[in-house]
């Protein structure tokens, strides 16, 4: 019987830690997981619960989609959040409720599918569209 394996992308985990010249233990420290969980993530054999990779990827500045290797370009989608953030106007309330449905049935959907990466995706811009009061 063929067995299927879904792939996980290589986080950017140890290229972020010493591209900001941030130690792993530091790192752990901060976090608050053993160093050798932290190197685990490093190496690519573990990836972070949720709560861990957004508060490591808020140390690095980054996305958690972008920490985990989701998307490619971290800095696109920083630049929409950004653009998001300063409109103003009722429509933009109205298209922002609607982003954050989407993202809750994407989300759970990715969930369902034993996704671990995309629920996580989903997950942190749900938190922060939630933190922006939708």
């Amino acid at each position: 019987m063929e067995q299927k394996f879904k792939t996980r992308p290589n986080n950017r985990i140890k290229e972020l830690l010493k591209k900001k010249k941030i130690t792993q233990a530091k790192a752990a420290a901060h976090v608050g997981v053993p160093l050798s969980t932290l190197g685990s993530w490093c190496q690519n054999s573990a990836n972070p619960k949720p709560e861990k990779a957004m508060k490591l990827a808020e140390m690095l500045s980054v996305s958690v989609a972008y920490m985990l290797g989701w998307v490619e370009n971290d800095s696109e989608g920083f630049a929409v959040m950004q653009s998001i953030e300063e409109q103003d106007d009722f429509e933009h309330e109205k298209d922002m409720s609607i982003l954050y449905q989407e993202f809750k049935k994407r989300y759970k959907q990715a969930l369902k599918e034993d996704d671990k990466i995309g629920a996580l995706a989903f997950q942190s811009a749900i938190l922060h569209l939630e933190g922006m009061g939708f």
